[in-house]
């Protein structure tokens, strides 16, 4: 178990209200996530969540403050607090980092940009370095949140750190309503081997069980436990993942290549394919010639607008023994 609960003296709704989860430090790297819907309002409940857990890194959505509220006002002992405001209203990340979590922190400032809003770098001991991204996306956001996003991560494949993507997706994959989200965020997760780790709800309301909180990862054997929290602080559940040593495997690279579709034009293609000379084609004394003379004209054309990309994947053998 990734916490634990006296469940003899204090009943289910005792726990909750009480936020007694303790999560076991020496399990690995604890990350949490929370849409709390104004900080403010809910900081001592927060706090008190906080201040009887050894959470290593907790990432805040909607925490809707503003240059009013000084880091003072919602500071805890013991951890940092990075912030990136919107206003009273609405928006807002924040993490809160533990100062005695036995790891070093910092933002990276380069790598972010006006969708992923806040980044920091975990190094722990003898492992490989891990980007904490927070992300909300906001309800009916334009498609071109998920380029933003893509670039991002293309930055991180190049450096090869480990990446936990943190936040309200307001995305369901639960729902058998598919919407374009839903195909833009798979493909995106699939193209960076990110794993999704969540199966149940993490907001129900009164008219509806929804998963829109989540946590993707790129190291799925890496990962010790995870799980949906039901706090009590918010109307959404926090969600969990504690991060330890890679589990005993056999990795090989291969490696795929596919085609970069991200500023594709179907109409312009099309065109740039009506203009070739195709009467050279027609002018080619047999079958195998023509062929070739098409299929070396259409990849000239098919790799200026989907140019080719070469992606490293994983194949992975549990050992034996």
């Amino acid at each position: 178990m990734l916490f634990n609960i006296n469940t003899e003296e204090n009943t289910t709704n005792d726990i909750l209200s009480e936020n007694c989860f303790v999560f076991e430090s020496n399990k690995g790297l604890s990350v949490m996530g929370l849409n709390i819907v104004t900080l403010t309002g809910k900081f001592d409940n927060f706090k008190h969540l906080i201040e009887n857990n050894s959470i290593d890194v907790i990432v805040l959505n909607e925490t809707r403050l503003d240059n009013t509220i000084s880091d003072r006002d919602v500071n805890i002992n013991e951890y940092d607090i990075y912030r990136k405001d919107r206003n009273r209203e609405g928006g807002g990340v924040a993490m809160y980092i533990n100062c005695n979590g036995g790891f070093t922190h910092n933002l990276r400032n380069d790598l972010m940009d006006s969708e992923l809003k806040m980044i920091v770098e975990i190094r722990r001991p003898n492992t490989k370095p891990i980007l904490v991204l927070a992300w909300y996306r906001p309800p009916n956001s334009e498609m071109s949140v998920f380029d933003k996003v893509s670039n991002v991560l293309e930055k991180i494949e190049s450096i090869n750190y480990e990446i936990i993507m943190i936040g309200d997706l307001n995305w369901d994959p639960m729902s058998p309503n598919k919407t374009c989200y839903t195909t833009r965020m798979i493909d995106l997760a699939n193209s960076f081997h990110l794993h999704q780790l969540f199966s149940e709800p993490t907001r129900v309301t009164q008219n509806s069980r929804t998963l829109i909180d989540h946590i993707y990862t790129s190291t799925p054997n890496k990962i010790n436990n995870s799980g949906v929290l039901h706090t009590g602080i918010s109307d959404h559940s926090a969600v969990f993942v504690i991060l330890g040593r890679e589990k005993k495997v056999n990795r090989k690279h291969k490696f795929k290549t596919c085609r970069n579709y991200k500023h594709f034009d179907v109409h312009k293609f099309k065109q740039d394919m009506q203009n070739l000379n195709w009467q050279e084609l027609k002018a080619c004394s047999n079958v195998d010639d023509a062929v070739d003379y098409f299929e070396i004209q259409f990849l000239k054309v098919a790799n200026r607008h989907a140019p080719p990309l070469r992606r490293r994947e994983f194949v992975i053998k549990a050992a034996h023994g």
